[in-house]
């Protein structure tokens, strides 16, 4: 079987990080884990990922501002953002840094698989549509 997607986990607590590789990689998906936004970074420019899952809340350079650079600089991968702060603000935040979704920590293995197969399904619906107005284009 063909893993289903390439995903970059970046959170600060290293215990996170390894429960999220080891339910992603049992359900198939390649995950790659970074402690901070400038190991993400390194990620990134090494090899392509579908979804960055990354922490709002961490020292250095924040979650938000890395989902912004990876929306702009990596615009075909999709960000999740993950935090322990359930607050109406910093999800609206989160949002308007281009993330798809927001998950709330402590989180289940299920409500992480669920989330990414969203963003995932969303990215496919957009990239489909993106072919279907070139394509348009392209006859027109």
């Amino acid at each position: 079987m063909t893993a289903k997607a390439a995903v970059l986990f970046v959170d600060d607590y290293e215990a996170m990080r390894n429960f999220v590789k080891m339910v992603l990689e049992r359900s198939d998906y390649r995950c790659t884990t970074a402690a901070n936004s400038a190991e993400a970074r390194r990620c990134l420019a090494e090899q392509t990922f579908d979804v960055a899952v990354v922490d709002v809340t961490m020292p250095g350079e924040s979650g938000l501002a890395l989902a912004k650079s990876i929306r702009t600089d990596y615009p075909n991968t999709a960000v999740l953002m993950a935090t322990a702060i359930d607050d109406l603000r910093v999800a609206d935040a989160a949002l308007k840094a281009g993330a798809y979704g927001y998950l709330v920590k402590p989180f289940e293995a299920n409500q992480l698989l669920i989330n990414l197969a969203g963003v995932l399904d969303r990215r496919r619906l957009e990239r489909e549509a993106q072919q279907q107005r070139k394509e348009l284009e392209r006859v027109s």
